[in-house]
């Protein structure tokens, strides 16, 4: 019962769960505090680098979603890697 009010479950629902339900909620807690941990991570090492910077970038261009690589341009971005580190295409591809 501690652990169902430490995770947010009122009393009355505690009493209706089955043990399965309550084990269910326990993981899907445990998931979220895991997530928010890496956030706040990120969060600090973000303001650590931040506070190094010389000059700081645009907040609204940090907050600007990229744009995701089609196959072809990825299959680009590949193709002059390899050239530059001198590797060979095999195939027609």
């Amino acid at each position: 019962m501690k652990i169902a009010t430490r995770i947010g479950i009122s009393l009355k629902d505690f009493w209706d769960m089955t043990p399965l339900e309550l084990f269910i909620s326990i993981e899907a807690f445990e998931d979220r505090e895991k997530e928010r941990s890496k956030e706040i991570l990120i969060q600090a090492y973000y303001t650590e680098s931040f506070a190094r910077m010389k000059k700081l970038p645009k907040l609204k261009d940090l907050l600007k979603e990229k744009k995701k690589q089609t196959n072809e341009q990825m299959l680009e971005v590949v193709k002059r890697l390899n050239a530059m580190m001198g590797g060979e295409v095999i195939g027609n591809n």
